[in-house]
């Protein structure tokens, strides 16, 4: 059944008899509706079915962290949501069915980082890099904070091949100091099923997120990439 949504003749979503109203973006559309729908059973079918579900619960992990919203917001203003731009920018970019490829977790490349590394011990993610250049910046820094926001796969022990969850983390806010080398933590808080050996971390993608005053992203670092080799409970590797 059709929805009015603030009066009539104005904004309507759902089925009016055989039409179906439907809105993308700013735009709104009509459409007939199919009188039969059959779901296919093809293997690309079935893939893209799969793809879409594991893209979906990709795109909330990514969604929910505050910072990476708004600067999808910001991109793009006149989208319907970020979350639709997120898991439209991720569909070929995640294959979902053996957790390959790069996700984006931003809409673009940001700063480049040196010597950057990241470890993760127990319930700790931290993320070493060399001072900032912040010749390269056009605003300035001073009295700005740094975050680390990341998406993990969390996998289990007792059935890796097929139990995996997405969590997504945004660590402690440290003052942005000039010329000083980054030394962020992150708490993952799934540190006792870690340390019990029933979960570990499988690959994780993190960015820093410099913030204003009011939490508000001012810039974002590129993509910083983990993945595990030897399912430990303390996990050490280099980006």
């Amino acid at each position: 059944m059709g929805k009015i949504k603030k009066q009539i003749l104005c904004e309507v979503s759902g089925t009016v008899g055989n039409v179906v109203l439907k809105k993308r973006g700013k735009v709104w559309y009509l459409a007939c509706r199919p009188k039969k729908y059959r779901t296919p059973y093809d293997k690309r079918s079935i893939h893209n079915r799969k793809q879409f579900k594991g893209i979906s619960q990709l795109g909330r992990a990514i969604n929910r962290i505050a910072p990476i919203k708004q600067i999808w917001q910001s991109e793009f203003p006149d989208c319907y949501s970020p979350y639709h731009e997120i898991l439209k920018s991720n569909f070929k970019q995640f294959n979902f069915t053996d957790l390959s490829g790069t996700p984006l977790l931003t809409p673009h490349t940001g700063f480049t980082l040196s010597d950057v590394s990241l470890q993760i011990i127990e319930d700790k993610l931290i993320v070493k890099s060399a001072p900032l250049d912040l010749n390269s910046f056009v605003a300035p820094f001073e009295g700005k904070f740094i975050t680390t926001a990341s998406v993990l796969i969390i996998k289990s022990l007792e059935n890796p091949d097929y139990v995996f969850e997405f969590h997504s983390r945004l660590g402690a806010k440290s003052l942005l100091e000039i010329g000083s080398p980054l030394l962020l933590t992150t708490r993952l808080n799934c540190g006792a099923s870690i340390i019990n050996q029933k979960w570990y971390v499988h690959k994780s993608w993190s960015v820093l997120i410099i913030l204003d005053e009011k939490d508000n992203p001012v810039s974002y670092s590129e993509l910083i990439s983990w993945q595990s080799s030897i399912p430990e409970v303390n996990q050490k590797k280099s980006n």
